[in-house]
């Protein structure tokens, strides 16, 4: 055969594939299958079951898989719509609804007079790059007055690099579906992962931490538990997060473009910050020192590194932050479940009367130094 010949069959093969790869894009779309957004989404109309040691609840999602209400995307006259994105915390894992934040918030600002509605966009598990898929291809189609992002330092704890081929089909899946159907293959082809107490138990005797944990409170089997029996390292990098991590930098590009996002469509966009057990509880220190976390002796008493960073880089980009750790620890205990991360309905409630104070008042606007509020006063009747 002459190169020639290799050539032209090369180039017919990758003609082909590129031909099948967009019939299939075509197919997708004209179905209205795999979008962007339905891979960091549950599936619509579902109800799922989550037992774990703490609670027992069951999640429902609305028509495009959100845990909320249906909404139209044209937004009624005199609403302002606040859309909330973030991970299992806005989520509410482990509670009900009419308990967890974005309920609560709604809530909380009706009742000063504001004809509001707050959207929830999120799945447990989600991080940046889910945020900004989120974003582009859900919360702005329902016309957004105010976008808050409620992060977690393990957004940007991760210190591995993304293999470029994986990172490659991530970003084209940001825009073709056909590649959003590739990584829903991978997805359920993956292994489910084992019961981290039988990986624990591998790894050999258990040391005095865990045979005290153990005493305590039995094998429990909860999300904290889990990673910190997986891995310890990874759970205390959730406060003090890599500042030159590969975490870090996926966190600034994905919400750097999210900024740019709300800015070009005339939203205002609020950063907010979820504080970490660690730095609130002491039991939830107990608990991971227990499980083998390193943690500073100061935890519960400085800021923590990934607040700083977050706040920097909020300013540089002009975007607004919220912080509510100091309102978290004067609170003191009961607003996290006492073996496991998450908010208790008392933290959701807390969270959420933080913020509804915060979107109220007149923060300084990083890009141009003016007070406004987020969400101004009304000035017309409530209709």
């Amino acid at each position: 055969m002459t190169r020639r010949q290799a050539g032209s069959r090369i180039a017919l093969l990758l003609g082909g594939c590129l031909l099948g790869l967009a019939l299939a894009e075509v197919g997708l779309r004209a179905v209205g299958a795999f979008s962007p957004a339905s891979f960091h989404l549950l599936p619509a109309h579902t109800r799922s079951r989550d037992v774990q040691t703490g609670w027992d609840v069951t999640y429902q999602t609305n028509r495009v898989g959100w845990r909320d209400d249906d909404y139209t995307p044209a937004k009624p006259p005199g609403v302002t719509r606040v859309a909330v994105i973030g991970d299992s915390f806005t989520f509410g894992q482990g509670c009900e609804r009419g308990e967890i934040f974005p309920d609560r918030l709604e809530t909380l600002l009706r009742e000063r007079g504001e004809n509001v509605q707050v959207l929830n966009l999120s799945t447990p598990g989600l991080g940046p790059e889910g945020y900004f898929v989120l974003l582009q291809g859900a919360a702005l189609a329902y016309q957004p007055d105010v976008v808050v992002l409620s992060v977690c330092a393990n957004d940007a704890s991760r210190v591995r690099p993304t293999p470029w081929l994986n990172e490659a089909v991530r970003r084209l899946s940001h825009r073709l579906r056909v590649f959003v159907l590739l990584r829903e293959i991978r997805r359920r082809m993956a292994s489910p992962p084992g019961d981290p107490w039988d990986v624990a138990a591998a790894r050999g005797a258990p040391g005095p931490g865990l045979q005290e944990f153990l005493r305590k409170y039995g094998r429990a089997r909860t999300n904290l538990v889990a990673a910190c029996l997986t891995d310890p390292a990874e759970v205390a990098r959730w406060v003090d997060v890599p500042a030159r991590g590969e975490g870090w930098g996926e966190f600034q590009r994905y919400v750097g473009a999210m900024v740019r996002l709300c800015r070009a469509r005339g939203c205002r966009f609020v950063i907010a910050v979820v504080p970490d057990g660690a730095q609130v509880d002491p039991q939830q220190v107990d608990v991971r020192r227990l499980l083998g976390v390193p943690l500073a002796p100061d935890v519960l008493r400085t800021e923590g590194r990934f607040q700083g960073l977050v706040r920097d880089f909020a300013r540089g980009q002009g975007a607004a932050f919220f912080d509510p750790l100091p309102d978290f620890r004067r609170a003191g205990g009961g607003l996290y479940f006492p073996i496991d991360l998450h908010w208790t309905p008392a933290g959701h409630r807390l969270y959420a009367e933080a913020l509804a104070g915060y979107l109220a008042a007149a923060p300084a606007d990083g890009a141009s130094g003016a007070a406004r509020p987020i969400i101004p006063p009304r000035t017309h009747p409530q209709e």
